[in-house]
């Protein structure tokens, strides 16, 4: 894969400068979905919060050129374009990619059941599930779990992590995330 960075400049006074790293793989044009200041943000903050190395695991319908019936995931290519810069920003953040319907054991060991679909984990956590593509707000949910996961603390008090250790049933906890 080759990389480029543009520097787009407009001279009119109450224009902004963008910047934009355009990645050129398989013939295709990617402009960068953060901007360059927003992904400095983000590196400093996970070099500031990460101490573990995560791993993003990507569950799709993978890169083919095939129009295949039933298997349609319109959300799939945002989802690994966020997922591959996240794990640019970052040497303790890597990624993985799996196809999920030919890689479906692989699939059904981390209880992914559709797709788009990240697993967040490390050596400390076994692995937070995030359905769908982490855009719009759900970008800041999934950042926030990286860091969380990164750091091998969940927040919680003392007395609440012994309180959810002494229940004697599978909690299967669901968090929706909406603008509204």
């Amino acid at each position: 894969m080759r990389e480029l960075k543009l520097e787009l400049r407009q001279d009119r006074a109450t224009s902004t400068q963008l910047d934009r790293q355009i990645a050129v793989s398989r013939n295709r044009v990617r402009v960068a979905l953060l901007s360059a200041q927003d992904a400095q943000l983000l590196r400093d903050g996970f070099e500031a919060d990460l101490r573990n190395d995560v791993t993003l695991r990507l569950f799709g319908n993978g890169s083919s050129p095939l129009y295949v019936p039933g298997r349609e995931c319109p959300a799939c290519e945002e989802a690994e374009r966020i997922v591959d810069e996240l794990g640019g920003l970052s040497d303790l953040i890597s990624v993985e990619k799996h196809n999920f319907f030919s890689d479906s054991e692989t699939a059904i060991a981390a209880g992914v059941d559709r797709i788009p679909a990240i697993v967040v984990e490390s050596d400390n956590v076994d692995g937070l599930l995030f359905f769908g593509s982490p855009s719009g707000h759900e970008f800041t949910t999934l950042v926030e779990t990286v860091k969380t996961v990164g750091r091998g603390e969940c927040g919680l008090t003392e007395e609440s992590r012994d309180v959810l250790a002494a229940l004697d049933l599978a909690i299967d906890l669901k968090v929706f995330v909406t603008p509204t």
